[in-house]
């Protein structure tokens, strides 16, 4: 983090908050520093007022509660004024509260100009202001924030070093042009590119903090630039609860049909099946072997044995969506084990959607469900060739615990919070995938954190299970020992 202090008034506010923050660990050894009593004292009854652009997301709710603790023990009066997301509302939260002269303001800035002559009034007027996270163009007394700028330059520097040896073209997709956050960002991005002149972009727009947006600027852009080696983002999603590959750890391979679905869209494995052939197939024309890397079985067959969907029918889905809602998805599963027994044995007994998805289909083609399914001996789709990973479960359960309790050490919890600004609900496919069904839960307040924890590791196992059950199935994949020493070498020669 980057300090900005003008003035010696800011000067002997950091030395109060100094004292503040010894006081408490004085006090716990018994000791009362006698210097402090009228320091105390002329804090008693100050007022701090936050703006922030918005509450009800991890940042500024961090910055709420951390300000809210710090202050209260000292008689501080701690304000917020929330204009979620309004300018206008921001712009009059800071008038008003420039009538009300509190000691000191806390400004989160929506954008470089909004509230710049405001702040500038405030400080006129003997009301601290202190920027925090985007500044705006007027320079107050002090600024709390990163250094967006180096951000941009580590950004930039990470996707130009991924692109050696490729086209050297990349896109930007920016936050919204008049956020300090984005225009810094954006700085830093133009240092490294001065410095590599042989990198070109070839699109460069703002996506306005949109998921939906991002996404449909990134798909034209890929359209257009079949050949994109990288692309700076200002802004990101669902990377650790899904354990998305970081850019720099890719080994400069372009990855496809990641972030393509908001977290409010419901998963459609026939919409995915079209997505997916159409980049294969796009790879393959380029003269590339593409490599299909995870997924469930439902998803992997459906693209390499060229599934055809059974139809759909509102009225029936309706029904069955209604008997679930009177009955839930226990009782109808066990509905559906009697009518297709089979069916109910490869579907999850709390997966609802696909259970819906199975009766549906049973009641309007007159067949059991599985009758759809295309053979699993078949030659695939392409000549694929299918590689399966195979190991004991002493090998494999330490790993998934591992990976569960570091996801929650990097952060899903506060990545959950985000996501639920943008649209993110239980009742969704988003919702329900495991490790943001448990964190929702807990955020909700039916678990703790260690239980979340507990069932997201409990939650994988059995999906493992049960993916392992369905991949044995298939008498086309070559299985690989996942714990042997040399497994990239075993599956070269499975190809050879």
């Amino acid at each position: 983090m980057k300090y900005a202090v003008r003035n010696a008034k800011v000067i002997a506010a950091a030395l109060g908050l100094a004292a503040i923050a010894a006081a408490p660990a004085l006090a716990q050894q018994g000791l009362d520093e006698p210097f402090q009593k009228p320091f105390k004292e002329s804090r008693a009854g100050k007022t701090v007022a936050y703006v922030p652009v918005a509450m009800n997301f991890d940042l500024t709710e961090g910055w709420y509660a951390g300000m809210k603790k710090e202050l209260e023990p000292y008689g501080v009066k701690f304000e917020i004024r929330d204009p979620n997301w309004n300018t206008n509302a921001g712009a009059q939260a800071v008038t008003s509260l420039i009538s009300e002269k509190p000691a000191v303001m806390v400004i989160h800035n929506p954008d470089v100009q909004t509230y710049a002559k405001l702040l500038q009034r405030a400080e006129n007027e003997g009301i601290y202001v202190i920027q925090i996270n985007m500044g705006s163009a007027y320079r107050s007394s002090a600024f709390v924030g990163a250094n967006w700028i180096e951000i941009g330059e580590k950004d930039t520097e990470a996707v130009v070093k991924a692109c050696q040896g490729k086209s050297n073209k990349i896109a930007v997709v920016q936050g919204a042009l008049s956020a300090a956050a984005s225009a810094y960002t954006l700085k830093g991005v133009e240092n490294v590119l001065a410095r590599h002149p042989e990198i070109k972009v070839v699109s460069s727009q703002a996506a306005d903090w949109d998921a939906a947006k991002a996404k449909a600027i990134t798909q034209t852009v890929l359209k257009q630039n079949p050949d994109l080696c990288g692309i700076v983002g200002f802004w990101d999603g669902m990377d650790i609860g899904t354990a998305k590959l970081p850019v720099g750890e890719r080994g400069g391979i372009a990855h496809h049909l990641l972030d393509v679905w908001d977290v409010t869209r419901t998963a459609s494995v026939a919409e995915y099946q079209a997505l997916a052939v159409e980049t294969v197939e796009e790879i393959m024309f380029r003269g590339k072997v593409p490599v299909l890397v995870g997924g469930s079985m439902l998803y992997v067959q459906s693209l390499i044995d060229a599934w055809l969907f059974p139809p759909t029918d509102p009225a029936v889905r309706e029904k069955y969506e209604q008997r679930l809602a009177e009955i839930g998805v226990d009782a109808l599963h066990a509905e559906l084990a009697e009518v297709d027994p089979a069916a109910a044995r490869i579907i999850e007994d709390k997966d609802p959607r696909r259970t819906v998805r199975a009766l549906e289909v049973i009641e309007l083609t007159g067949k059991p469900f599985k009758a759809s399914q295309p053979p699993k001996n078949a030659p695939p789709r392409w000549g694929t060739r299918i590689l399966g990973l195979r190991t004991q479960a002493d090998w494999l359960n330490p790993r998934i615990e591992l990976r569960t309790r570091l996801m929650f050490e990097q952060g899903l919890v506060d990545e959950t919070r985000s996501l639920i600004r943008d649209g993110l609900v239980r009742d969704s496919t988003a919702g329900r995938a495991i490790g943001y069904a448990q964190v929702l839960a807990l955020l909700d307040g039916e678990l703790t954190e260690d239980e979340a924890v507990e069932q997201t590791i409990t939650g994988t196992r059995r999906y493992v299970r049960r993916q392992r059950s369905w991949f044995n199935r298939d008498p086309r994949t070559v299985w690989l020992d996942a714990a042997g020493a040399d497994v990239v070498g075993a599956a070269l020669d499975s190809l050879a």
